[in-house]
């Protein structure tokens, strides 16, 4: 048992230090002559501010005192948007459920060390969790279960990190189910989570309220969500902010075009083309690209986040319509005439 934790441990550790890794060309050699010049697993760890959520993981399964194995380690790295994404109430929950943490962690986690020139489509890769993780490799792009490999080969003198943008969930244990029972609705995930507030304005204001949204949202479902941040709506176009003030119950009509009823929509289900029919009644595009997923000209910057009743992808942008931006170009072209015609007349 001491030696699974310490191999554990090492690499649970090297999770919580890639990214500044990433950034020194010397952790990115591959050459096994100058392991010894690359600091340790626990060393870099100690230099790392950008995996602050691993690190409370890390504390919470009492696991810090035994990061020091020498074992050589491969470790797939959850960023902190990956853990966001999980909402706050699924997090808190984790991280108050020690076995539970530790099946999570341990399931990031595999020996030896296996680069990303080691990794070949289809691959099983066996973890320190017991279970196995499944590579998929489309042209620059590698998968590990459902999450992107964001940044390969970050390496320490006992082992390599690869960073990945989803936290990756065991499958078929007591722990897990416990937690599928647990996890918030739609509503729940948004309205915990303070980077939602604007959505959560829009949807308790009145014409959202009448319209039933929250109640909808609510329900069994399942739904597709695509979640704007609160910097999407401060970044909404002028267009829109204008055709609101004109007519406050168009904010239905954008609100139902970010959800899509029916159907729990993961990324890793999204190809690389296709058209995607929303509540609002037209379709949005959802593209698969190296880059990462695309919803019309939003970006997915959190994706897979699992809730009771479907599933959540957060986007940078608020998603627009196509119907209300014909209607506004319609609009401007009629006031562009009356203009001209106006001036014509003088």
């Amino acid at each position: 048992m001491k030696s699974f934790i310490n191999k554990f441990a090492s690499a649970s550790l090297a999770l919580i230090i890639g990214l500044t890794a990433v950034a020194s060309p010397a952790y990115a050699d591959d050459h096994d002559d100058d392991m010894e010049d690359l600091p340790n697993i626990v060393e870099i760890a100690q230099t790392s501010g950008q995996t602050d959520t691993l690190v409370d993981a890390v504390v919470a399964a009492d696991l810090v005192g035994a990061l020091s194995g020498d074992d050589k380690l491969t470790v797939f790295a959850p960023i902190d948007a990956a853990f966001s994404a999980l909402g706050v109430t699924t997090l808190n929950e984790v991280l108050a459920d020690k076995d539970l943490l530790t099946s999570i962690l341990t399931y990031h986690v595999a020996s030896g060390k296996t680069l990303s020139t080691d990794l070949t489509d289809g691959m099983m890769i066996p973890t320190l969790n017991g279970q196995s993780l499944k590579v998929s490799i489309n042209g620059d792009t590698v998968m590990i279960n459902n999450a992107t490999v964001i940044a390969a080969n970050v390496m320490a003198s006992n082992g390599v990190v690869h960073l990945i943008d989803t936290v990756l969930l065991p499958e078929a244990e007591e722990t897990m189910d416990e937690a599928e029972e647990s996890k918030p609705s739609i509503v729940e995930i948004a309205t915990s989570d303070d980077n939602f507030s604007s959505l959560v304005g829009a949807l308790t204001g009145e014409p959202a309220t009448e319209a039933g949204l929250v109640g909808v949202l609510s329900g069994d479902g399942p739904f597709t969500v695509f979640a704007p941040t609160n910097d999407a709506f401060a970044n909404l176009p002028l267009f829109a902010q204008k055709a609101l003030e004109r007519d406050p119950d168009l904010i239905v009509d954008i609100l139902t075009y970010h959800v899509v009823a029916g159907a729990a929509i993961e990324s890793t289900d999204i190809k690389r083309n296709q058209k995607v029919k929303t509540v609002e009644g037209s379709k949005l595009t959802a593209r698969s690209l190296n880059s990462g997923v695309k919803i019309d000209k939003a970006n997915v910057i959190a994706a897979d986040v699992h809730a009771s009743n479907g599933i959540v992808h957060v986007i940078d942008r608020v998603l627009i319509p196509r119907s209300l931006v014909l209607d506004e170009l319609k609009r401007v072209q009629k006031e562009l005439r009356e203009i001209l015609n106006a001036l014509r007349a003088r």
